[in-house]
């Protein structure tokens, strides 16, 4: 996992760390893992066992593990994290404890996530306002075990859609992410065969990323949300 800060306006990387999984490794610091050096501009670190890292060797990430973020030493009030995670199969997403969100990284792809720091409000300049957890495991396309889900109509008319192929004992939990990876919508509903989901009437038309999890399996996919 690569993670790397940029300062705006001016779109500048300046500091950066990675996150490096395998099975034989430790979640605990050891000479494995690479202090982080600090600048004298913005700087980022991994933060574990009261130590900063630049890399850090970590085992096969579960659910509910998490990374935690320190940055420290803010020279701007606006930033833009590219966090890549198209190497691991596990899906993720950034928290930002000041505005309570959580937004779905990308698993294929670079995701760019824009935030603002307000020096008067110390939540805003935490160095420990982001981290990164680990959610479900994501399945292949073409897993075997993937679920055959239908969801319509798409696009979506009067804030009410259906998914069908869920049935079974386990809840599904249904999300929805803005073009930004943003949590919009989240709910957990008793699976059924055909089930219904009505979304907040104040989601705004366009374009979202549907996500559908039910146990170990996840469906994803676009959804449009139209009037």
């Amino acid at each position: 996992m690569h993670i790397n800060l940029k300062r705006q306006p001016e779109d500048v990387v300046v500091d950066g760390v990675t996150a490096r999984f395998d099975p034989d490794h430790s979640n605990a610091v050891n000479n494995a893992d690479a202090d982080e050096v600090r600048n004298f501009d913005k700087w980022v670190a991994l933060f574990n066992a009261n130590t900063y890292l630049s890399i850090e060797k970590r085992a096969t990430p579960v659910e509910n593990d998490t990374l935690q973020i320190y940055t420290g030493n803010y020279q701007s009030d606006a930033y833009v994290w590219n966090i890549d995670i198209s190497n691991i199969d596990h899906e993720a997403v950034l928290v930002d404890a000041y505005q309570d969100t959580e937004t779905l990284l990308n698993p294929n792809d670079e995701t760019s996530i824009a935030f603002d720091i307000d020096s008067n409000i110390p939540a805003s300049s935490n160095p420990f306002r982001f981290s990164i957890r680990f959610t479900n495991e994501t399945l292949a396309v073409d897993d075997p075990e993937k679920k055959d889900i239908a969801v319509y109509p798409n696009p979506v008319t009067n804030n009410r859609f259906s998914i069908s192929g869920l049935a079974g004992q386990d809840d599904a939990t249904i999300r929805l992410f803005d073009v930004n990876g943003k949590l919009v919508f989240d709910t957990t509903v008793s699976a059924e065969d055909i089930m219904t989901i009505d979304i907040d009437r104040s989601l705004q038309t366009g374009v979202y990323q549907l996500s559908v999890s039910q146990d170990k399996a996840q469906y994803q996919s676009t959804l449009i949300i139209s009037e």
